[in-house]
């Protein structure tokens, strides 16, 4: 043995294996390659493991450090070529912002979540990294994969889930994230959830199930684990690079035969009304001594709890107030909790209705589909086009919602999708772009060697895509290439702005705000922003939200949220008013209005702020739950609409005085990637829980 045995941490199961060898696995996670600590201990680990009858490996993410399209990806692929038994890596929120890797993580299977049946127990490899984001999500095509493969699954076999981020935590947009994944596993056999994130060994429970964190290969805890699942249950023991580490026995626990009680929602004639919506639920629990809570949305404290003591199943109904919603989409979730402490989760989506007002958002028309959005969509000649993080592609008719076209390309995509002047569409599709004329037939198809997240720009006369690899390229109209040029050191990940009829401005992952000319490429100035000046820089670079240009002046937020303003020839702007500075230190996201007399800042500390772009002062704030989400608000001249961070609202806000003029919640409570598009009197908003919504209002 190369390093010392610790055990973390002991399981019993208590349904029996067939006859056979014990599954035994590696467990590694949070590798951060290319890094050569993590690189010796992946080597010593799979030697040792090729002689002890490992039959598989797992990798809880973080599988590189910054993306890894160039040397992290090799590191790892070298590593493990030629293996004696294979690795399963899911994704980590290093591999899933700067160039991130889902193609590459994909593989063959196309999408980067997937299953493989080891000896009758299902290893379920789960994608919690968000796409071009470090926040943690899940998707509608995620969750609504895992339904189908447990459906399809027989004799209820063993579940193993593996994934980066602890199924619990602040990190979650907010708890619908994770009770999904609950109502899917109810009443299923789970032995445990193996995860990476916090380079730590600690476990905790998620529901009915324990999660047991992997440690790292590099820094303090450096090492590995090693599972074995046979007929008396799973142990877990941690092997330690430091062979002083002490024994530690962090979890221990009978793990039983899912005995939780049922619950499901079963249809009421009575509908939702102004102040109450009637339910009924129908539940059965062996044990007796059931209680359900209702909850609404994202409340801790359920709004009704019912009792029962009955052994068969029942039907429980009731009338859940609804004092105090806003109007929109919400989300009644009952959970049933035996007298043992077991629960299970039914969901459930309704509508509140408002009463219409002139200047106030009314719903037009609102669909739910099976994918997951995270980048911007576009309107075109009255027809709206959205591509999903799984390469579902949907052209919708924008006044009514009804589809017209969909296509499933199944593959990792970003989902970038831009306006092609009155003939359709330019959308990035994984490495290629791909022209369609607003029926869905293709008009040109071009492979640009790497994966487009970034939006592309048609501008006059061309059309200019931007890479992960930080490459730029453009072609005519027609789809002829024009140039290909290396504009940046690492990866652009939104798209560029057009700078007037032949410059273009763009923030890329190497921690510079760039200006090209359109004709050939050429870089006509460079600068670095604020944020990206300091330690660690390429952390804070400006690529996660577009430059904004207003008044002759470039705005630009980057991730450390800090403000930098330049002049169109490059030269750095301060404001002359102290008093005005504090604002700058909080930027998450910014756009400017149609005719260029103010920008919009979305700040972390919770305020949708104006700016006037002549004197850099502020001109109103409104306090609004934006946070750190880089999506920039959607603008018009009379209005300004944003997302809140975490609750699923689209705020409409006047332009000119701050007031907040209604508020509509278009979701669930998950983060809003994908920017609020205008089109004169209504807004549309799409969301990773497949919603699509369509609001009109009072048109300027």
């Amino acid at each position: 043995m190369l390093f010392s045995i610790r055990c973390l941490a002991v399981l019993g199961v208590a349904t029996a294996l067939s006859a056979q060898d014990p599954i035994r696995f590696l467990h590694f996670s949070d590798t951060h390659l290319p890094r050569p600590a993590s690189e010796r201990v992946l080597r010593q680990c799979l030697d040792w493991g090729a002689k002890n009858h490992i039959h598989l490996s797992l990798l809880t993410g973080d599988i590189t450090e910054f993306g890894g399209r160039g040397e992290a990806w090799a590191r790892y692929e070298a590593v493990f070529a030629g293996g004696k038994f294979p690795n399963l890596p899911v994704m980590g929120n290093h591999d899933s912002t700067w160039d991130g890797i889902f193609d590459k993580v994909a593989g063959k299977r196309r999408l980067p979540y997937y299953s493989r049946n080891q000896d009758g127990v299902l290893f379920l490899g789960l994608c919690s990294g968000s796409m071009q984001d470090p926040r943690p999500s899940f998707g509608q095509d995620q969750l609504l994969w895992l339904k189908r493969t447990l459906a399809a699954t027989k004799n209820d076999p063993r579940l193993l889930l593996f994934l980066h981020h602890p199924p619990e935590g602040s990190e979650w947009a907010g708890r619908y994230e994770t009770i999904r994944l609950q109502e899917i596993l109810g009443g299923r056999s789970v032995v445990a959830f193996m995860v990476g994130h916090g380079h730590g060994l600690r476990t905790g429970s998620f529901g009915n199930w324990p999660w047991i964190m992997g440690g790292s290969t590099f820094g303090k805890n450096a090492g590995y684990g090693v599972g074995e699942l046979g007929c008396t249950g799973l142990s877990y023991r941690y092997h330690f690079e430091d062979p002083k580490k002490e024994i530690r026995t962090t979890f221990s626990r009978a793990m039983e035969t899912p005995t939780e009680p049922e619950v499901g929602f079963v249809p009421v004639k009575a509908g939702p009304g102004r102040t109450s919506l009637r339910r009924a639920v129908q539940s059965y629990a062996k044990n007796g001594g059931l209680k359900l809570r209702w909850y609404v949305d994202e409340e801790k404290e359920p709004r009704v709890s019912t009792r029962g003591s009955s052994e068969y199943k029942k039907r429980y109904i009731e009338d859940i107030p609804l004092d105090g919603l806003v109007p929109g989409v919400h989300l009644l979730a009952v959970e049933a909790v035996d007298k043992r402490g077991k629960n299970r989760w039914a969901l459930q989506r309704f509508l509140m209705d408002a009463p219409t007002e002139a200047h106030r958002l009314g719903l037009s028309w609102s669909r739910q589909v099976q994918s997951a959005f995270s980048n911007g969509f576009a309107l075109n000649q009255g027809r709206l086009c959205l591509l999903g993080k799984d390469g579902q592609l949907f052209i919708l008719d924008a006044a009514t919602g009804k589809t017209l076209y969909h296509k499933r390309y199944e593959m990792v995509c970003a989902g970038a999708v831009t306006a092609f002047g009155d003939q359709g569409f330019v959308l990035g599709l994984g490495a290629v772009l791909l022209a369609i004329d607003i029926e869905g037939k293709q008009l040109w198809r071009r492979s640009i060697g790497a994966p487009l997240a970034a939006r592309p720009l048609v501008s006059g006369d061309r059309v200019i895509a931007a890479d992960l690899r930080g490459k730029m390229h453009a072609f005519t109209l027609g789809g002829r290439p024009l140039w290909s040029r290396q504009v940046a050191d690492y990866a652009v990940e939104k798209g560029p702005v057009a700078l007037g009829p032949d410059k273009l401005l763009f923030g890329a992952w190497d921690t510079k705000v760039r200006c090209l000319s359109t004709k050939d490429g050429s870089e006509l100035w460079s600068r670095r922003s604020r944020g990206a000046r300091g330690v660690a820089a390429r952390y804070y670079s400006p690529a996660d939200c577009p430059p904004t240009v207003a008044d002759g002046r470039v705005f630009v937020a980057d991730r450390k949220y800090e403000l930098t303003v330049f002049d169109t020839q490059g030269k750095e702007l301060r404001p002359e008013n102290p008093g005005t500075r504090g604002f700058f230190k909080d930027v998450a996201a910014l756009s400017s209005s149609p005719s260029g007399d103010a920008v919009y800042l979305r700040a972390t500390k919770g305020y949708l702020r104006r700016m006037d772009p002549k004197t850099l002062r502020l001109v109103w704030e409104l306090r609004l739950p934006v946070g750190r989400t880089s999506t920039p608000p959607a603008v018009s001249q009379n209005h300004v609409f944003v997302h809140g961070e975490r609750d699923g609202c689209c705020y409409m806000v006047d332009a000119k005085t701050g007031k907040l003029l209604a508020t509509w919640r278009v979701q669930q409570a998950l983060y809003p990637l994908a920017p609020l598009l205008l089109d004169g009197k209504q807004v549309y908003s799409a969301g990773l829980d497949g919603s699509i919504v369509c609001l009109g209002f009072a048109g300027d």
